[in-house]
C-alpha cells in the first residue's frame, strides 16, 4: 500500500467516524494534509535516529553515518516519487 494510498484510507476512516459524507474535493483535501503530516513525521523521526545514531561515538559511528545516509536518500526518493505521482 502506497503512502497516498494509507492517508486516503486514514480519510476516509475520520469521516466515517464523523458521519460525514465529504465531496470528492473535500476527500482530496483531507487525504492532502493527512499524506504531508505522514511525510512530515516520517522525516521528524528519520533526522531523530540518524543524530542518535551519530551522537554514539563508537567504532560503529562510521556506519551509523554511512547508513543514516542511505535512510535519508531512500526515504526522499521514496517521498518524492509518491507526490509525482499524486500530481
Amino acid at each position: 500500500m502506497t503512502l497516498r494510498e494509507r492517508a486516503a484510507s486514514l480519510a476516509k476512516s475520520v469521516f466515517r467516524a464523523l458521519q460525514a459524507s465529504p465531496n470528492d474535493d473535500q476527500e482530496k483535501a483531507a487525504t492532502d494534509v493527512i499524506e504531508k503530516a505522514i511525510i512530515n513525521i516520517v522525516l521528524e523521526e528519520r533526522q531523530r535516529c540518524a543524530n542518535v545514531a551519530s551522537a554514539h561515538g563508537t567504532p560503529d559511528a562510521d556506519r551509523a553515518n554511512k547508513i543514516a545516509e542511505a535512510i535519508r536518500r531512500a526515504e526522499d526518493a521514496e517521498i518524492a516519487g509518491s507526490a509525482a505521482k499524486q500530481w
